[in-house]
């Protein structure tokens, strides 16, 4: 039996998640309840994205269309496919900061961009104006909010599985996805094991049941006894 490691034990999470529906959160939430900060499930960003696969969505919903696409390239698209879905999971909390509200307000105010001579890097934490030799300085923006919330379960678990893309499968029978503990690992679950095997079990006996069926012998012609008269 192989080791379940807490990686492993996060990567089959994702898993799950991956796989949820909107009636299951709540089960979600019961049996995994730091595997993201709480606040996350209900985050409505209120960006556009001009796809509909993403436009109205929460943002456990967006992250899991991306997780998804992920999964089914096996977690090979490269580390800024990576990046994107480590960006989609933070704790919303973080993004009241000074830095987070002055960012908003600056691209609401201006959201063509900031009004010509202006440079704004939040990432460095600088707004600065051309031709003047003053600018103001406030902390800069981490990608992932404050930085003592980068260790998510969840993001873990992302990374676990750019590491062992192996691990990352649909499942023989169901095509649910699944984390894989070993290479030989073809199914979800011990029920779909058993699906498969009673299957291939019943489609080989009526292919073969003619042969393999125990031919019964003849029992031999008894003559009848007559009385003695």
């Amino acid at each position: 039996m192989p080791r379940v490691t807490n990686n492993l034990r996060d990567a089959q999470a994702l898993a799950e998640f991956s796989n949820l529906e909107t009636e299951g959160v709540g089960y979600f939430h019961n049996n995994y309840p730091d595997f993201v900060p709480q606040g996350w499930w209900d985050y409505d960003s209120g960006q556009p994205w001009n796809d509909a696969q993403l436009d109205g969505k929460l943002q456990w919903q967006i992250t899991q269309v991306f997780l998804r696409d992920a999964w089914k390239n096996q977690f090979k698209d490269g580390i800024w496919s990576l990046v994107d879905l480590l960006r989609l999971v933070f704790n919303p909390h973080n993004l009241l900061t000074p830095t987070a509200i002055l960012e908003r307000m600056l691209r609401e105010d201006y959201p063509n961009g900031p009004p010509k001579g202006v440079i704004a890097d939040f990432s460095k934490g600088r707004i600065e104006t051309s031709g003047s030799p003053y600018a103001i300085e406030f902390p800069p923006r981490s990608p992932y909010g404050d930085e003592r919330y980068q260790h998510i379960p969840m993001q873990r678990a992302i990374v676990y599985l750019f590491e062992n893309s192996w691990r990352a499968r649909f499942c023989a029978e169901c095509n649910k996805r699944f984390v894989a503990a070993e290479p030989k690992n073809k199914f979800c679950s011990e029920q779909c094991s058993r699906k498969t095997r009673n299957r291939q079990r019943l489609k080989a006996w009526h292919a073969h049941k003619n042969e393999w069926r125990p031919t019964r012998k003849k029992r031999p012609h008894r003559i009848p006894r007559h009385s003695k008269g």
